[in-house]
């Protein structure tokens, strides 16, 4: 798209061996008005390939990592990344793990327009940890914050159904007054540990709660911890079986962790 253009300077471009003779290339660029540097280092031993991005001084835009990351945070065209990433591909599929922000994340390109959930706001992700083989997720860990959105009723019914989450009474409150319009929020704050065991969601925006609006909690966080499947059929409803039978929820299920033979 045309949003697609990124303008840097004091371009720096090295090319050598290595001391265990791998061919070793290192570009370092200051984005346009920022001083600070942002470099990637590639490595090449025999088949193997090793790249190394530090982001944590200047930030990268999201949609350059379209192909490196699951998540599918390239739909925010405004989107930006800072810290760090590794990247290894020992065979043909890539082994990576990052740890840093994205910022300006518009909620409503994210989810996109497909599924039958509306969600608006602005948010920035912070991840502790993000390991990832292929585009499938072995562990996330990080905290999610959102303000001055709105939610549909759809994605609060789901999240109560699915997610069992605790709708209040201010909130039953605000349905019926925004029943055909979204439900708006001050803060939608979370943080959040994923990997093959489950999901765990812990509300930050008030102690226990995810959503509120003017003081108001709205939605309570998840009682327990949840099953790799209740987050494809929270945002894709479902029809039947372990998973809703459309594409875009197989597609979000190839990219989460694989469930544990418990589950």
């Amino acid at each position: 798209g045309p949003f697609e253009i990124a303008t840097w300077r004091k371009m720096q471009f090295t090319s050598g061996w290595s001391k265990d003779l791998s061919k070793q290339i290192k570009i370092t660029v200051a984005p346009a008005e920022i001083d600070s540097i942002l470099s990637l280092e590639v490595m090449r031993s025999g088949t193997a390939m090793h790249l190394n991005l530090d982001a944590r001084q200047a930030p990268l835009p999201a949609w350059l990592l379209t192909d490196l990351l699951p998540g599918g945070l390239h739909r925010c065209p405004a989107a930006s990344f800072k810290g760090l990433a590794k990247i290894n591909w020992p065979a043909t599929q890539a082994q990576g793990s990052l740890q840093g922000q994205f910022s300006n994340i518009d909620l409503s390109e994210w989810l996109g327009t497909q599924g039958p959930h509306r969600l608006k706001g602005n948010a920035s992700l912070k991840l502790q940890k993000l390991l990832w083989q292929s585009q499938r997720i072995e562990m996330a860990v990080g905290d999610l914050e959102a303000t001055h959105g709105g939610v549909s009723r759809t994605l609060i019914d789901a999240a109560v159904k699915w997610l069992q989450c605790l709708k209040t009474s201010a909130c039953e409150s605000k349905l019926r007054v925004h029943s055909t319009t979204l439900v708006p929020y001050d803060r939608l704050t979370f943080s959040f540990h994923l990997d093959s065991s489950g999901l765990k969601i812990v509300g930050q925006s008030m102690p226990r709660f995810l959503l509120t609006h003017q003081g108001e909690p709205l939605l309570g966080e998840p009682s327990s911890i949840l099953p790799i499947a209740a987050l494809v059929q929270f945002l894709h409803l479902p029809v039947a079986g372990w998973l809703p039978d459309t594409t875009a929820a197989h597609e979000m299920a190839g990219g989460l962790p694989l469930p544990s033979p418990t589950q």
